[in-house]
């Protein structure tokens, strides 16, 4: 899995938001493995930003709770 490309997407906090502030996309950034989209998910993401996020690859889509497991079994 870690091998396989991914991109990571969440929804910007209320600081992200100007002050006219319209409904946008998410935003997104991709990788070339699972594993560097986890740590940007876990690492440089807000708490907030986290709790809104998902990573999509080729044949699934992974929630925090999936990210989460993935990132604690990277450090152990």
């Amino acid at each position: 899995m870690a091998k396989e490309a991914a991109t990571a997407h969440w929804f910007p906090t209320e600081a992200d938001r100007p002050v006219s502030y319209k409904p946008e996309p998410s935003k997104d950034r991709k990788f070339a493995s699972v594993d560097k989209t986890v740590a940007l998910v876990m690492e440089q993401l807000s708490a907030i930003e986290r709790s809104k996020a998902h990573i999509t690859t080729s044949s699934r889509c992974l929630s925090i709770d999936d990210i989460e497991r993935i990132y604690a079994a990277r450090k152990s």
